[in-house]
């Protein structure tokens, strides 16, 4: 049975929402080390919580750094651990919510015959905005302020010291990665089998870390690139050796997976988008929030959920 990996650090009600829509499968949670995870526990329902595992051993998340690689791992690690080899796991953000019925997705998980959800394409092979985030040194992980980053002054502060340290690395040596991996670049979320996960982290090295930990926004880079690098690359459908796709423009949302994204990557959806989400193909829409998108998600579980909207 599918895993689902859910990585938050806001909306407690809309993870509860979300997790109850997903029944029966299990859901793994990280919620960043940053963030009291106590609300994200309670606002679980006890007839949920059996199949609910809050990860203990959880990581302080900068956006754009290898932190969150380091927590998506995680997730994958005690994802695996509750699959079969074929069965899928599943990652979601906690702003994700599902817009087809469980058993749509198993579905389109069976017709995939074993067809791993990782679309990406080659940086060499793209633009110089690409190749500007693996070839200079990033610093997201500064940790001077990371534990204070929701105090808007530290925050500020921490970003003019994370831009300086970037801009006096961009003067150096270019970030090459280790001989032999073609750095990928696609879509944070994916749906890939258990065995496909253990083989992706049977490839790591500490080489592979470490450049990973230097570029910028790495949890769109580094299952990617180990996936190229796999001997099972065409699982992923590319048509490109090394399961690559041709580069065609900028912007994530053209190399979703299961996920309907707005271009802009930061819109909130409402009920002034229903139909835009009515008729997407895809299967999650990204992203919600629980106070301004109440009216469509109460639309999706009436119309595209029926089986939750007697619950909630």
């Amino acid at each position: 049975m599918t895993v689902f990996m859910i990585y938050t650090f806001r909306e407690p009600e809309l993870l509860n929402r979300t997790v109850k829509a997903l029944s029966p499968h299990q859901v793994v949670i990280h919620v960043d080390a940053k963030i009291d995870q106590t609300p994200f526990e309670a606002a679980i329902r006890m007839e949920d919580k059996a199949r609910v595992t809050f990860l203990p051993n959880r990581v302080r998340v900068n956006w754009g750094g290898y932190s969150q690689v380091d927590a998506i791992r995680r997730l994958v690690a005690e994802a695996i651990c509750r699959a079969s080899p074929d069965e899928y796991l599943i990652m979601l953000s906690g702003q994700d919510y599902p817009i087809k019925s469980v058993p749509e997705i198993e579905k389109q998980l069976t017709l995939g015959r074993g067809r791993q959800y990782l679309r990406y394409f080659e940086v060499a092979a793209s633009e110089p905005i690409y190749m500007a985030q693996v070839s200079h040194r990033h610093h997201r992980d500064l940790p001077i302020g990371s534990n204070h980053t929701g105090n808007v002054r530290v925050r500020k502060a921490r970003n003019f010291l994370i831009r300086a340290a970037e801009k006096m690395s961009s003067l150096g040596p270019a970030l090459k990665p280790p001989p032999g991996l073609r750095v990928a670049h696609g879509a944070t979320h994916f749906a890939i089998t258990a065995s496909f996960a253990e083989d992706l982290e049977s490839l790591i090295t500490p080489e592979i870390e470490n450049y990973f930990r230097k570029v910028f926004c790495p949890e769109e880079k580094f299952y990617h690139s180990l996936a190229a690098l796999s001997a099972r690359s065409a699982e992923t459908g590319g048509t490109l050796d090394g399961g690559f796709e041709p580069y065609t423009g900028r912007g994530n949302w053209r190399y979703s997976n299961l996920h309907h994204i707005d271009e802009t990557l930061v819109k909130v959806y409402t009920e002034d988008d229903w139909e835009e989400v009515r008729n997407s193909q895809k299967f999650f829409l990204r992203k919600l929030e629980s106070e301004r998108s109440s009216r469509l998600l109460q639309m999706i579980d009436d119309e595209l959920l029926p089986s939750t909207s007697d619950v909630m």
